[in-house]
C-alpha cells in the first residue's frame, strides 16, 4: 500500500477471506464475524466466505481483529485467507 501512496491513516472498506471445508463451518463464522460489525459480502462453494467492514489497515487493534479472525476460522477447521483493500490518498 505504501509504495501505492496509500494514507493509511484514513479508515476504508477492507475486504476479509476465509475457507471451510463444510457448510456448518462457514455458517458459525458468519455468524462471529456479522456479530462483530462485518458484512457478509458473499458465501459460496466450496464454502468461501468473503466479507467486509470500515477499519484502518494499521494499528495494534486491527493486528488483534486479524489474529481472532484468522484463530477463529481455525478453530473451525477453516483458514483464514487474508484481506485486501484499495489504495486510499
Amino acid at each position: 500500500l505504501l509504495r501505492n501512496g496509500d494514507n493509511l491513516s484514513k479508515i476504508r472498506t477492507v475486504d476479509h477471506f476465509a475457507i471451510f471445508k463444510s457448510v456448518a463451518q462457514a455458517e458459525y463464522y458468519k455468524e462471529f464475524v456479522t456479530s462483530r460489525g462485518y458484512t457478509i459480502v458473499s458465501a459460496t462453494e466450496p464454502f468461501f466466505v468473503d466479507f467486509t467492514k470500515e477499519s484502518l489497515v494499521v494499528g495494534e487493534q486491527f493486528d488483534h481483529e486479524i489474529r481472532m479472525l484468522e484463530n477463529y476460522a481455525v478453530q473451525l477447521g477453516g483458514e483464514y485467507d487474508g484481506w485486501g483493500s484499495p489504495i486510499v490518498k
